[in-house]
């Protein structure tokens, strides 16, 4: 018999994965810097906003708005307000507009595991050594679209990752 049920060992996978993209990408991060989380009310996304926020970069929380669900909005804003998150905003073209009318120094570095446009949104939304990881497609496009001129104005980079080729890069290096 498991020792943890089905739903315990679900959440195993997008912890880990939450865990390591933390590790391999924060390195050069230092307390208080300003970190964005797309698809921040997903399972990887929530263990995202915590653990940045434990480890005290100011977590801005991005998600999808839901016009007909405004009450399971809410309750995902509070919800991320919760864990740690500074702001909550919508995934939109305002996402750079909203940061700064609130003050907060651009991220130096966003996950996105959404893709597609949600990409060059949360692109557009970083200081000009920021980072993105991409780590899903919750929006349905296989491709992450950088703003045009990125390479020309902006000096960070773009990493995708992986949580299963990072497992089966050498399993023994990472036991």
């Amino acid at each position: 018999k498991l020792a943890m049920g089905a739903s315990q060992l679900a959440l195993a996978k997008p912890v880990a994965a939450a865990m390591r993209m933390v590790e391999e990408h924060t390195e050069n991060l230092v307390e208080g810097d300003t970190v964005a989380v797309n698809c921040a009310n997903g399972v990887v996304g929530r263990v995202l906003v915590q653990v940045l926020s434990l480890l005290k970069y100011k977590v801005i929380a991005v998600i999808r708005d839901h016009p007909d669900a405004r009450g399971d909005v809410d309750l995902a804003r509070r919800r991320l307000m919760d864990m740690g998150a500074i702001k909550v905003m919508f995934d939109d073209d305002h996402i750079r507009s909203e940061i700064e009318s609130a003050k907060i120094v651009l991220p130096q570095l966003a996950f996105d595991g959404v893709g597609g446009d949600a990409t060059a949104r949360l692109a557009s939304a970083l200081s000009k050594t920021g980072d993105i990881v991409c780590f899903g497609t919750a929006g349905g496009s296989k491709n992450q679209v950088l703003p045009s001129g990125w390479g020309k104005k902006y000096k960070g980079s773009l990493v995708q990752f992986s949580f299963d080729e990072w497992l089966a890069s050498d399993m023994a290096a990472n036991c």
